[in-house]
């Protein structure tokens, strides 16, 4: 009977101690994982520029057209899948119009292998 008494006070215990421990940093604030625009379009220029040898001009161009996609994806996710899909079928035709075919056939292999599964942490579409 003492063994049952202890354990069951044990159990309390450690579960008013889980209760009592303060939450993680990403619950506290979810702003702290999600990466920056910039960072996102360095990471994919990185990625394009191992496969897509650009002239400097056209690298500035398309450094340009991406950084202005992912500083539009909050606000746009935030009105739904119709509107993401517009905001991406619009930044597709201003690359398009920048790359050649071949550029651009490349431009959307790797654009599929960086795309993200679904929306971004923190966010839910509509």
């Amino acid at each position: 009977m003492k063994k049952l008494w202890t354990l069951l006070i044990a159990g309390i215990l450690s579960s008013s101690f889980a209760l009592a421990t303060p939450a993680t940093s990403f619950e506290q604030n979810p702003e702290a994982k999600k990466p920056k625009a910039e960072e996102m379009v360095d990471k994919t220029m990185e990625e394009l520029g191992k496969k897509l040898p650009l002239s400097a001009a056209k690298n500035k161009q398309l450094k340009s057209i991406l950084l202005d996609f992912h500083t539009q994806i909050p606000e746009t996710m935030k009105k739904g899948e119709k509107a993401m899909d517009a905001l991406e079928e619009k930044t597709n035709k201003k690359v398009k119009a920048l790359l050649s075919d071949k550029e651009y056939s490349i431009y959307q292999e790797t654009m599929k292998t960086l795309k993200p599964s679904g929306p971004p942490r923190g966010l839910k579409m509509k």
